[in-house]
């Protein structure tokens, strides 16, 4: 992704983009030397008293079939399917 040049000159259109989060996680882990995880659950979960936070994507709340929740489009947004 780092190698790949911007879709529009700098200033001229916008095109929103996750990668500066990504980016931005992975400079925290090297300076910091920890997990994105073990610092989310750090530095901003248990100041927070946040018990009841995750990582990676929903689950479904079906206990014998523990799979990713799919979307399917309503109108103009994503509803989750369960």
């Amino acid at each position: 992704m780092l190698a790949e040049k911007p879709k529009y000159p700098p200033g001229q259109k916008y095109a929103y983009s996750n990668v500066g989060y990504t980016i931005a996680g992975a400079m925290a882990e090297k300076v910091a030397g920890d997990t994105w995880e073990d610092l989310m659950k750090r530095e901003v979960f248990e100041p927070l008293k946040i018990t009841e936070a995750g990582f990676g994507p929903p689950r479904s709340t079906d206990k014998t079939l523990e799979q990713p929740r799919g979307h399917r489009k309503i109108l103009a947004g994503k509803v989750s399917v369960e």
